[in-house]
């Protein structure tokens, strides 16, 4: 198998991933954050600071802020928004980053009229393939992760926080 040629982002790209740092802040803040999510995110921050040297590629990581209601992800209620998350995802070369609502009807991508945002920038080279997919600015995203209380209602109430890094 050949060895993977990398991408390396232009000074613009580079400063809108920088941006996603203040979601990672935000999250390892947050008070169900465990210790160790704290530890990971300083790994994960340092990630995001090295994104432009392909050497760093050597781990996947993810950062997941969710609400969640229970009583529909359960199947206790047969219907209703069960989810609302935003995460940033690396794995095979590749940066993920998305917030969604899902609902039971309609599961498979995002529900509703409320903010979402689908973005992925590959740092793999790829024949005819694009670099860098963004429905927005990065630091939308980051505004709305931090209003997340404004998704909460009288259901969709149960946060879970995690950042990993293997």
């Amino acid at each position: 198998m050949a060895t993977p040629r990398y991408w390396t982002p232009t000074p613009k790209v580079y400063n809108q991933i920088q941006k996603l740092k203040q979601f990672v802040l935000q999250v390892a803040h947050h008070e169900l954050a465990t210790n160790a999510d704290k530890q990971n995110a300083e790994k994960v921050i340092s990630r995001l600071e090295t994104i432009d040297q392909p050497e760093t590629y050597k781990e996947d990581w993810f950062v997941d802020l969710w609400i969640i209601d229970e009583d529909v992800q359960s199947g206790v209620v047969k219907e209703g928004v069960y989810l609302r998350k935003w995460s940033i995802h690396f794995d095979n070369y590749t940066l993920h980053i998305e917030a969604e609502t899902n609902h039971t009807s309609d599961h498979q991508g995002h529900y509703g009229s409320d903010f979402r945002f689908y973005g992925m920038i590959v740092f793999e080279v790829l024949k005819d393939a694009r670099q860098v997919f963004l429905d927005e600015e990065l630091d939308k995203f980051v505004a709305d992760a931090t209003n997340y209380k404004n998704y909460i209602t009288n259901t969709l109430k149960g946060l879970e926080v995690e950042i990993c890094i293997d």
